[in-house]
Protein backbone atom coordinates (compact mmCIF):
# COMPACT_ATOMS: atom_id res chain seq x y z
CA UNK A 1 0.00 0.00 0.00
CA UNK A 2 1.36 3.91 -1.11
CA UNK A 3 1.63 5.71 1.87
CA UNK A 4 -0.53 9.42 2.09
CA UNK A 5 1.79 12.20 1.25
CA UNK A 6 1.80 15.55 3.24
CA UNK A 7 2.31 18.57 2.47
CA UNK A 8 4.11 20.94 5.14
CA UNK A 9 2.83 24.37 5.25
CA UNK A 10 5.65 26.59 6.74
CA UNK A 11 3.56 30.10 8.24
CA UNK A 12 6.20 32.62 8.97
CA UNK A 13 4.97 35.00 11.38
CA UNK A 14 7.28 37.60 11.80
CA UNK A 15 7.13 38.13 7.91
CA UNK A 16 3.91 38.41 8.13
CA UNK A 17 3.57 41.37 10.92
CA UNK A 18 6.30 43.33 8.51
CA UNK A 19 4.50 43.20 5.63
CA UNK A 20 0.98 43.90 7.59
CA UNK A 21 2.74 47.10 8.96
CA UNK A 22 3.95 47.89 5.71
CA UNK A 23 0.81 47.96 3.96
CA UNK A 24 -0.76 50.11 6.75
CA UNK A 25 1.91 52.90 6.56
CA UNK A 26 1.64 52.87 2.63
CA UNK A 27 -2.14 53.22 3.08
CA UNK A 28 -1.34 56.04 5.38
CA UNK A 29 0.90 57.74 3.14
CA UNK A 30 -1.41 57.82 0.49
CA UNK A 31 -3.84 58.79 2.60
CA UNK A 32 -1.72 61.88 3.51
CA UNK A 33 -0.71 62.47 0.38
CA UNK A 34 -4.54 62.80 -1.11
CA UNK A 35 -5.28 65.23 2.10
CA UNK A 36 -2.31 67.60 1.29
CA UNK A 37 -3.13 67.60 -2.38
CA UNK A 38 -7.07 68.75 -1.20
CA UNK A 39 -5.45 71.05 1.43
CA UNK A 40 -3.17 72.64 -0.27
CA UNK A 41 -5.64 74.33 -2.26
CA UNK A 42 -7.50 75.35 0.40
CA UNK A 43 -4.48 76.97 2.88
CA UNK A 44 -2.10 78.12 -0.11
CA UNK A 45 1.19 79.25 1.29
CA UNK A 46 -0.93 80.38 4.08
CA UNK A 47 -0.67 80.01 8.29
CA UNK A 48 -1.88 80.89 11.05
CA UNK A 49 -1.14 83.76 12.99
CA UNK A 50 0.22 82.50 15.59
CA UNK A 51 2.29 80.44 13.99
CA UNK A 52 6.26 80.51 14.74
CA UNK A 53 7.78 83.12 13.28
CA UNK A 54 10.08 81.98 10.35
CA UNK A 55 8.74 79.69 8.81
CA UNK A 56 7.42 80.10 4.92
CA UNK A 57 6.66 78.95 1.93
CA UNK A 58 5.86 75.03 1.51
CA UNK A 59 7.00 74.08 5.02
CA UNK A 60 4.72 76.74 6.72
CA UNK A 61 2.29 75.11 4.18
CA UNK A 62 3.21 71.75 5.26
CA UNK A 63 3.32 72.39 9.25
CA UNK A 64 -0.28 74.22 9.25
CA UNK A 65 -1.78 71.24 6.62
CA UNK A 66 -0.38 68.60 9.16
CA UNK A 67 -1.70 70.82 12.78
CA UNK A 68 -4.92 70.90 10.23
CA UNK A 69 -5.83 67.19 9.66
CA UNK A 70 -4.67 66.35 13.28
CA UNK A 71 -6.84 69.05 14.83
CA UNK A 72 -9.80 67.33 12.45
CA UNK A 73 -9.45 63.96 13.86
CA UNK A 74 -9.04 65.07 17.53
CA UNK A 75 -11.34 68.02 17.04
CA UNK A 76 -9.16 70.06 19.33
CA UNK A 77 -6.02 72.07 18.49
CA UNK A 78 -3.24 70.12 19.35
CA UNK A 79 -1.05 73.48 19.83
CA UNK A 80 -2.52 74.75 22.83
CA UNK A 81 -1.44 72.58 25.78
CA UNK A 82 -4.46 73.47 28.08
CA UNK A 83 -6.46 71.17 25.47
CA UNK A 84 -3.84 68.56 26.42
CA UNK A 85 -4.96 68.01 30.02
CA UNK A 86 -7.16 64.93 30.58
CA UNK A 87 -9.76 67.25 32.10
CA UNK A 88 -10.51 69.27 29.34
CA UNK A 89 -10.77 66.44 26.71
CA UNK A 90 -13.90 64.60 25.30
CA UNK A 91 -14.51 61.67 27.41
CA UNK A 92 -17.11 58.45 27.05
CA UNK A 93 -18.49 57.37 30.22
CA UNK A 94 -20.37 54.08 30.71
CA UNK A 95 -23.99 54.97 31.53
CA UNK A 96 -26.77 52.12 32.62
CA UNK A 97 -24.83 49.64 29.87
CA UNK A 98 -24.49 52.09 27.05
CA UNK A 99 -21.57 54.22 25.69
CA UNK A 100 -22.39 57.92 26.02
CA UNK A 101 -20.42 60.75 24.93
CA UNK A 102 -19.88 63.54 27.64
CA UNK A 103 -18.20 66.40 28.24
CA UNK A 104 -15.68 67.24 30.98
CA UNK A 105 -16.13 69.95 33.56
CA UNK A 106 -14.17 72.06 31.10
CA UNK A 107 -17.02 71.81 28.08
CA UNK A 108 -15.84 75.60 27.03
CA UNK A 109 -11.80 74.64 26.40
CA UNK A 110 -12.65 71.62 24.23
CA UNK A 111 -14.95 74.02 22.59
CA UNK A 112 -13.03 76.60 22.32
CA UNK A 113 -10.09 74.97 20.21
CA UNK A 114 -12.43 73.00 18.20
CA UNK A 115 -12.23 73.76 14.42
CA UNK A 116 -15.39 72.37 13.87
CA UNK A 117 -16.54 74.87 16.33
CA UNK A 118 -14.80 77.60 15.66
CA UNK A 119 -17.66 80.03 15.00
CA UNK A 120 -18.61 79.69 18.95
CA UNK A 121 -15.41 80.14 20.22
CA UNK A 122 -15.90 83.79 19.52
CA UNK A 123 -17.85 84.38 22.14
CA UNK A 124 -16.27 81.78 24.80
CA UNK A 125 -14.63 83.68 27.74
CA UNK A 126 -10.82 83.46 27.50
CA UNK A 127 -10.42 83.13 30.76
CA UNK A 128 -12.13 80.89 33.53
CA UNK A 129 -14.55 82.45 36.04
CA UNK A 130 -13.33 84.29 39.56
CA UNK A 131 -13.31 81.48 42.05
CA UNK A 132 -15.47 82.77 45.12
CA UNK A 133 -13.69 83.82 48.42
CA UNK A 134 -13.61 81.13 51.22
CA UNK A 135 -16.93 82.38 52.66
CA UNK A 136 -19.10 82.02 49.77
CA UNK A 137 -20.91 79.48 48.26
CA UNK A 138 -22.84 79.16 44.77
CA UNK A 139 -26.71 78.96 44.34
CA UNK A 140 -28.06 76.92 41.37
CA UNK A 141 -31.27 77.72 40.25
CA UNK A 142 -32.86 74.43 39.00
CA UNK A 143 -36.08 73.60 37.16
CA UNK A 144 -37.40 70.70 40.01
CA UNK A 145 -40.66 70.90 38.60
CA UNK A 146 -42.79 67.28 38.05
CA UNK A 147 -43.22 68.34 34.55
CA UNK A 148 -39.52 68.25 34.39
CA UNK A 149 -39.29 64.88 36.23
CA UNK A 150 -42.22 63.32 34.34
CA UNK A 151 -40.43 64.03 30.47
CA UNK A 152 -42.35 67.33 29.97
CA UNK A 153 -45.41 65.49 30.73
CA UNK A 154 -47.82 67.08 32.76
CA UNK A 155 -51.22 64.83 32.69
CA UNK A 156 -49.42 62.73 35.71
CA UNK A 157 -49.27 63.34 39.32
CA UNK A 158 -45.39 62.68 40.55
CA UNK A 159 -45.77 61.52 44.30
CA UNK A 160 -43.09 61.41 46.26
CA UNK A 161 -44.37 58.67 48.82
CA UNK A 162 -42.22 58.00 51.92
CA UNK A 163 -44.81 55.50 53.49
CA UNK A 164 -45.49 52.48 53.15
CA UNK A 165 -49.19 53.27 51.88
CA UNK A 166 -50.46 52.46 48.80
CA UNK A 167 -51.85 55.27 46.39
CA UNK A 168 -54.06 55.20 43.43
CA UNK A 169 -54.03 58.75 42.54
CA UNK A 170 -56.94 58.49 39.86
CA UNK A 171 -58.80 57.34 42.46
CA UNK A 172 -57.85 60.39 44.36
CA UNK A 173 -58.32 62.60 41.08
CA UNK A 174 -62.08 61.47 40.90
CA UNK A 175 -62.83 61.28 44.37
CA UNK A 176 -65.87 63.76 45.82
CA UNK A 177 -63.85 67.06 46.89
CA UNK A 178 -62.69 66.82 50.66
CA UNK A 179 -63.46 70.84 51.24
CA UNK A 180 -66.54 72.69 50.59
CA UNK A 181 -66.79 76.17 52.11
CA UNK A 182 -69.55 77.45 53.60
CA UNK A 183 -71.24 81.08 53.51
CA UNK A 184 -70.14 82.51 56.94
CA UNK A 185 -67.09 82.96 58.81
CA UNK A 186 -63.69 82.55 58.06
CA UNK A 187 -62.44 79.57 55.34
CA UNK A 188 -58.77 79.28 55.89
CA UNK A 189 -56.31 79.25 58.26
CA UNK A 190 -52.71 80.36 57.47
CA UNK A 191 -49.90 79.50 59.79
CA UNK A 192 -45.94 79.18 60.28
CA UNK A 193 -44.72 76.66 61.92
CA UNK A 194 -41.51 77.39 60.68
CA UNK A 195 -42.11 80.87 60.74
CA UNK A 196 -38.10 82.52 60.96
CA UNK A 197 -37.51 80.29 57.54
CA UNK A 198 -35.99 83.04 54.96
CA UNK A 199 -34.68 83.77 51.90
CA UNK A 200 -31.76 84.95 49.84
CA UNK A 201 -31.23 88.57 48.63
CA UNK A 202 -33.30 88.56 45.18
CA UNK A 203 -30.31 87.94 42.12
CA UNK A 204 -27.80 86.10 44.41
CA UNK A 205 -25.94 84.01 42.87
CA UNK A 206 -24.12 82.71 46.02
CA UNK A 207 -24.26 82.89 49.76
CA UNK A 208 -22.23 83.39 52.74
CA UNK A 209 -21.72 79.97 54.48
CA UNK A 210 -21.14 81.94 57.78
CA UNK A 211 -25.10 83.47 57.82
CA UNK A 212 -27.86 81.93 58.81
CA UNK A 213 -31.16 81.30 56.81
CA UNK A 214 -33.19 82.04 58.99
CA UNK A 215 -35.09 85.88 59.90
CA UNK A 216 -37.44 86.64 63.16
CA UNK A 217 -37.86 90.37 60.45
CA UNK A 218 -41.66 89.37 59.55
CA UNK A 219 -41.15 91.24 56.04
CA UNK A 220 -38.13 89.01 55.38
CA UNK A 221 -39.53 85.45 55.91
CA UNK A 222 -42.09 83.14 55.10
CA UNK A 223 -44.58 85.11 57.28
CA UNK A 224 -44.18 87.75 54.31
CA UNK A 225 -45.26 84.76 51.91
CA UNK A 226 -48.29 84.58 53.96
CA UNK A 227 -49.20 88.14 53.62
CA UNK A 228 -49.00 87.71 50.36
CA UNK A 229 -51.29 84.64 49.77
CA UNK A 230 -53.86 85.91 52.17
CA UNK A 231 -54.07 89.20 50.37
CA UNK A 232 -55.01 86.41 47.36
CA UNK A 233 -57.57 84.75 48.96
CA UNK A 234 -59.28 88.25 50.75
CA UNK A 235 -59.29 89.44 47.06
CA UNK A 236 -61.28 86.40 45.75
CA UNK A 237 -63.78 87.14 48.64
CA UNK A 238 -62.62 83.90 50.77
CA UNK A 239 -62.44 84.67 54.43
CA UNK A 240 -58.81 84.12 55.93
CA UNK A 241 -57.00 84.37 59.15
CA UNK A 242 -53.49 84.81 59.22
CA UNK A 243 -51.66 83.52 62.25
CA UNK A 244 -47.81 85.55 61.98
CA UNK A 245 -46.66 83.99 65.42
CA UNK A 246 -42.99 82.76 65.50
CA UNK A 247 -43.66 79.10 66.54
CA UNK A 248 -39.72 78.29 66.00
CA UNK A 249 -38.37 81.14 67.82
CA UNK A 250 -36.98 81.67 70.47
CA UNK A 251 -36.60 78.14 70.33
CA UNK A 252 -37.05 75.50 67.18
CA UNK A 253 -37.52 72.35 69.61
CA UNK A 254 -41.47 72.67 70.37
CA UNK A 255 -42.25 74.69 67.00
CA UNK A 256 -44.99 72.05 65.94
CA UNK A 257 -46.36 71.80 69.48
CA UNK A 258 -46.68 75.30 69.10
CA UNK A 259 -48.29 76.32 66.44
CA UNK A 260 -51.11 73.25 67.33
CA UNK A 261 -51.73 75.38 70.30
CA UNK A 262 -52.88 78.15 67.71
CA UNK A 263 -54.71 76.05 64.74
CA UNK A 264 -56.66 74.81 68.24
CA UNK A 265 -56.99 77.66 69.57
CA UNK A 266 -57.80 79.75 66.10
CA UNK A 267 -60.16 76.85 65.06
CA UNK A 268 -62.33 76.96 68.48
CA UNK A 269 -63.19 80.65 67.89
CA UNK A 270 -63.67 80.13 64.16
CA UNK A 271 -65.21 76.71 63.61
CA UNK A 272 -66.18 77.54 60.16
CA UNK A 273 -62.36 77.26 59.14
CA UNK A 274 -62.18 74.17 56.28
CA UNK A 275 -58.44 74.49 55.38
CA UNK A 276 -55.18 75.09 57.20
CA UNK A 277 -52.45 75.97 54.97
CA UNK A 278 -48.33 75.89 56.78
CA UNK A 279 -46.56 77.62 54.94
CA UNK A 280 -42.84 76.94 54.90
CA UNK A 281 -39.71 77.40 53.00
CA UNK A 282 -37.55 74.65 51.72
CA UNK A 283 -33.70 73.68 52.10
CA UNK A 284 -31.63 71.83 49.28
CA UNK A 285 -27.74 72.00 49.86
CA UNK A 286 -25.40 69.36 47.99
CA UNK A 287 -22.67 67.63 49.43
CA UNK A 288 -20.21 70.76 47.81
CA UNK A 289 -22.66 73.30 49.55
CA UNK A 290 -23.94 74.67 46.92
CA UNK A 291 -27.68 76.05 47.56
CA UNK A 292 -30.75 75.03 45.31
CA UNK A 293 -33.18 77.37 44.46
CA UNK A 294 -36.54 75.78 42.70
CA UNK A 295 -37.36 78.29 39.93
CA UNK A 296 -39.02 78.41 36.98
CA UNK A 297 -40.52 81.22 34.43
CA UNK A 298 -44.12 82.13 34.09
CA UNK A 299 -45.14 85.51 32.39
CA UNK A 300 -41.54 86.31 32.05
CA UNK A 301 -40.74 86.43 35.68
CA UNK A 302 -39.03 83.98 37.94
CA UNK A 303 -41.05 81.93 40.61
CA UNK A 304 -40.30 79.80 43.10
CA UNK A 305 -41.59 76.49 43.02
CA UNK A 306 -44.06 74.90 44.80
CA UNK A 307 -44.65 71.27 46.73
CA UNK A 308 -47.32 70.02 48.89
CA UNK A 309 -46.16 67.93 51.97
CA UNK A 310 -49.24 65.46 53.34
CA UNK A 311 -48.91 63.89 56.88
CA UNK A 312 -50.34 60.00 57.58
CA UNK A 313 -50.68 58.46 60.83
CA UNK A 314 -47.93 55.50 60.29
CA UNK A 315 -45.56 57.64 62.45
CA UNK A 316 -48.08 56.57 65.55
CA UNK A 317 -49.80 60.07 65.91
CA UNK A 318 -53.57 59.67 65.63
CA UNK A 319 -55.13 61.48 62.20
CA UNK A 320 -57.42 58.46 60.43
CA UNK A 321 -58.83 61.11 57.90
CA UNK A 322 -55.27 61.11 56.28
CA UNK A 323 -56.67 60.07 53.19
CA UNK A 324 -58.59 63.53 52.31
CA UNK A 325 -56.20 65.79 53.24
CA UNK A 326 -54.16 63.44 50.14
CA UNK A 327 -56.85 63.84 47.55
CA UNK A 328 -57.28 67.72 48.54
CA UNK A 329 -53.40 67.64 47.86
CA UNK A 330 -53.69 65.77 44.60
CA UNK A 331 -56.46 67.30 43.34
CA UNK A 332 -54.70 70.77 43.79
CA UNK A 333 -51.63 69.63 42.29
CA UNK A 334 -53.54 68.82 39.52
CA UNK A 335 -55.26 71.98 39.17
CA UNK A 336 -52.37 74.09 39.20
CA UNK A 337 -50.54 71.96 36.75
CA UNK A 338 -53.50 72.18 34.21
CA UNK A 339 -52.70 76.15 34.44
CA UNK A 340 -49.07 76.66 35.30
CA UNK A 341 -47.25 73.20 34.30
CA UNK A 342 -44.17 74.05 35.48
CA UNK A 343 -44.93 75.54 39.09
CA UNK A 344 -45.59 72.36 41.37
CA UNK A 345 -43.23 70.11 42.47
CA UNK A 346 -44.36 66.36 43.33
CA UNK A 347 -46.16 65.86 46.15
CA UNK A 348 -44.10 64.73 49.17
CA UNK A 349 -46.49 62.01 51.35
CA UNK A 350 -44.86 61.56 54.99
CA UNK A 351 -44.82 59.15 58.36
CA UNK A 352 -45.44 61.82 60.07
CA UNK A 353 -48.74 64.18 61.01
CA UNK A 354 -47.18 67.82 60.93
CA UNK A 355 -50.44 69.10 62.42
CA UNK A 356 -52.95 67.65 59.55
CA UNK A 357 -55.82 65.85 61.45
CA UNK A 358 -57.63 69.41 62.84
CA UNK A 359 -59.10 69.24 59.39
CA UNK A 360 -59.98 67.62 55.70
CA UNK A 361 -58.00 70.18 54.26
CA UNK A 362 -55.07 70.71 56.10
CA UNK A 363 -51.30 70.99 54.04
CA UNK A 364 -47.93 71.38 54.52
CA UNK A 365 -47.10 74.10 51.35
CA UNK A 366 -43.24 74.45 50.53
CA UNK A 367 -42.42 77.93 48.76
CA UNK A 368 -39.04 77.87 47.43
CA UNK A 369 -35.96 76.85 49.13
CA UNK A 370 -33.35 78.54 51.15
CA UNK A 371 -31.51 79.52 47.78
CA UNK A 372 -34.61 81.92 46.02
CA UNK A 373 -35.43 85.54 46.85
CA UNK A 374 -38.37 86.22 48.68
CA UNK A 375 -39.56 88.07 45.49
CA UNK A 376 -39.47 84.46 43.91
CA UNK A 377 -41.13 83.08 46.53
CA UNK A 378 -44.22 85.97 46.53
CA UNK A 379 -44.75 84.74 43.15
CA UNK A 380 -44.74 80.93 43.21
CA UNK A 381 -47.05 81.48 46.15
CA UNK A 382 -49.82 83.67 44.42
CA UNK A 383 -50.13 82.27 41.32
CA UNK A 384 -50.39 78.86 43.53
CA UNK A 385 -53.18 80.96 45.74
CA UNK A 386 -54.97 82.11 43.09
CA UNK A 387 -55.65 78.52 41.34
CA UNK A 388 -56.67 77.24 45.14
CA UNK A 389 -59.21 80.08 45.05
CA UNK A 390 -60.39 79.15 41.69
CA UNK A 391 -60.84 75.08 43.08
CA UNK A 392 -62.70 76.17 46.52
CA UNK A 393 -64.82 78.64 44.40
CA UNK A 394 -66.01 76.43 42.05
Amino acid sequence: MAKKGYRTIIIDGKSLIKKFWLFVLIITLAALTAVFIKLSFAFPASYPVDEPQGDSGFFASLKHISYEVLNTFVTFDVRDLRTVFAEQMPVVAEVNGSAVASMSSSDSAVAAYSKKKSNEAANLPTQPPEPLPENLRPISRLDLGQKTKLGGSTSKILLGNQTSFSVNIDEKLNAPRPVNLSSDGAQILIVHTHSTESYSPDGADSYDINTGDRNTDTSKNVVAVGDAVTEIFEKRGIKTIHDRTLHDYPSYNGSYASSLQSIESIISENPSIKVVLDIHRDAIVYSDETKAAAVTEINGERCAQLMFVVGTNEGGLYHPDWGNNLTFAIQLQNKISEKYPTLMRYVNLRKERFNQHMTSGSLIIEVGTSGNSLEEAIRGASLGADVIADYLLD
